[in-house]
Parts: structure tokens; sequence; C-alpha cells
């Protein structure tokens, strides 16, 4: 499967992006938007992109929401209608209406 990457991407990736995979955050910063699309460029070609397109199966949402911290589980939970708190305890958040009510 080819992977497209649009340039505001790379550029947002590559300014943002971990410094194991980008290099230094100070320096990114000063770049000019054409420089930051080398950098991604480089990096996806370097493994990048093996990374991403060979991922094993996805997280499960449980570990990838314990993960978070605070408002980013609020956000998550506002944009996939998960409960706050599992109610079974059983580790499967269910969607909730605009009341709190169950769907």
């Amino acid at each position: 499967m080819q992977i497209t990457v649009q340039n505001d991407t790379k550029i947002r990736i590559a300014k943002s992006g971990p410094v194991r995979t980008f290099g230094d955050y100070d320096k990114r910063k000063q770049m000019t938007d054409e420089q930051l699309v080398e950098i991604f460029d480089h990096s996806w070609a370097a493994g990048l992109e093996q990374a991403v397109s060979s991922r094993s199966l996805p997280c499960d949402f449980e570990v990838a929401r314990a993960r978070l911290k605070g408002r980013q589980q609020e956000f998550l939970d506002i944009k996939t209608g998960a409960t706050a708190v599992s109610s079974s305890g059983n580790g499967v958040y269910r969607p909730v209406d605009a009341f709190g009510g169950r769907r």
C-alpha cells in the first residue's frame, strides 16, 4: 500500500515530531517549510514509512486511554462517546448521549 503524505502534514509533523526521529527541536522551530519537508522526507525514507506501513495490530482502546492524562482523556471521551469510567469494571467503554444516558 502506497502512503502519500501532503506537504502541510509533513511540515506539521516534522516541526513538532519527536527528537529521535526528526532531530533537534529548537533547530526545527527555525527552519523554513521547505527544510521541514526535506527533514520529513529523509526520516520517511530512513525507516518511518516502513514503521508506519508494517505496524502491527492497533493498541486496544483502554490501553491507549490509560496512557492519556486529564484533558486528553476528556477529549478522547468526547470524540468517541466513551464514558469516563467503565461502568462494569471490565474495561469496556460504552457510548453515552449528551445527558449521560446509555445509547
